[in-house]
């Protein structure tokens, strides 16, 4: 079910090219871009509540995203966080930050997928990549490595203490229409739109996302379709 309530949304990010892919993402949605307001004896209390986010996205490039979402955590720190990275891509993941983050995702999330996995964060579910978690903590620990003397930004272990214990299912022990549905999952398709495409009906639809369910680590469609794309299907 999606989350229909109007949310106020805080984007922190260094890079202006991510910043209006998330715009453009979250245009038309119920996730409505406000601007960050960090409380002070200079903001009157009033307006800080009524400004104050729900949800907090945020794209850790550099020191100073990070402390500007530190800073938005910390003044409001009922606001759900949601972290986004790309494995090969420069990432700082404070070990606090990455243990409160209520999500975190690839920078090429399918539309559909993230905004379902919004809905599914603010509906109260942690909603995290296992193959991205793992790809950020493998290469933060070879950068510590080659950089002696310099301490692992994702503290003691927090990304790897997010994996389940299995994430990876051979692609295998899934059958060829069932990874037929995954790829339309993962592009965001409703059991009607892949009922459409596939030729079957939407209850046999619904039965092999039941059988998806059993084989990958997934409880919903939305994490189904982040396992997708975590495992290039």
């Amino acid at each position: 079910m999606a989350y229909d309530v109007d949310v106020p949304t805080v984007l922190v990010t260094a890079s202006s090219l991510a910043r209006q892919g998330l715009v453009s993402f979250l245009d038309e949605t119920h996730f409505r871009i406000v601007e960050p307001v960090i409380a002070s004896n200079e903001v009157d209390e009033t307006r800080r509540a009524r400004l104050a986010p729900l949800l907090i996205l945020s794209a850790l490039e550099d020191v100073q995203s990070v402390e500007m979402t530190r800073a938005q955590h910390v003044a409001y720190p009922e606001a759900k966080l949601v972290i986004f990275g790309q494995p090969g891509v420069p990432a700082i993941l404070p070990g606090d930050l990455c243990s409160a983050a209520n999500g975190i995702l690839a920078y090429d999330t399918a539309r559909e997928t993230l905004i379902s996995a919004l809905d599914l964060v603010m509906s109260g579910a942690k909603v995290h990549s296992p193959a991205l978690l793992s790809k950020l903590f493998e290469e933060t620990q070879q950068h510590t490595s080659t950089n002696t003397g310099q301490q692992s930004s994702i503290g003691n272990q927090s990304a790897l203490d997010m994996l389940p214990e299995t994430n990876r299912v051979s692609n295998h022990a899934l059958s060829r229409r069932e990874l037929d549905i995954l790829r339309c999952l993962e592009d965001g398709s409703t059991n009607k739109m892949i009922a459409q495409r596939l030729s079957m009906s939407e209850c046999t639809v619904k039965v092999h996302i039941k059988s998806i369910m059993r084989k990958v680590p997934a409880r919903n469609r939305t994490q189904a379709a982040i396992w997708a794309r975590d495992h290039r299907i």
